[in-house]
């Protein structure tokens, strides 16, 4: 379920709270693994780290049922450096290890800047430079295991990105 912390968003219209979510990562992880035991499966997808959603899925025993933590980290108008993305991995990597779980990979699957929108996003070429000031800040401060430029331009990566700019990062 993506950004399931978004309450009353389209994942999680009904504002379920996180012990939900943690319900929900039992059931679906223990069929899956039922099913075919090397499947991996990534758990939280949050939209940023949200330190309070994080926590209360991992004390409702949530951790126990992801082999991965997944999180999705938008600096928006802000360069990498300034965007808060060295604190919010620091701060979710404290989390995992308070549950026990600072073994399981991290996923950052959606991170980048939007060409397209209002005045202040980013054009291409700033899109170019953070895009690298993120993949070196990523191994700089090992923040991610992996991680991947989502929607360059708000209408999916265009073909010349592919080719200098793979979507998926991985160490």
């Amino acid at each position: 379920w993506n950004e399931y912390n978004l309450s009353g968003s389209g994942f999680n219209k009904d504002g379920r709270p996180p012990e939900s979510y943690a319900d929900l990562c039992k059931a679906v992880y223990t069929a899956l693994k039922k099913d075919n035991p090397s499947t991996f499966v990534w758990g939280l997808v949050t939209a940023g780290v949200d330190r309070n959603f994080i926590r209360r899925v991992f004390e409702a025993g949530g951790g126990e049922y992801m082999d991965g933590v997944d999180i999705h980290h938008y600096s928006l108008k802000q360069a990498p450096e300034r965007g808060g993305i060295i604190t919010d991995i620091a701060d979710l990597k404290a989390i995992m290890k308070e549950y026990k779980i600072e073994d399981k990979p991290i996923y950052i699957s959606e991170n980048g800047y939007a060409s397209v929108g209002t005045d202040g996003y980013a054009d291409e070429h700033q899109q170019a430079c953070y895009s690298v000031r993120l993949r070196v800040l990523n191994d700089a401060y090992d923040l991610s295991d992996r991680y991947a430029f989502y929607t360059m331009n708000n209408g999916g990566i265009q073909k010349a990105y592919t080719t200098l700019c793979p979507n998926v990062y991985e160490k």
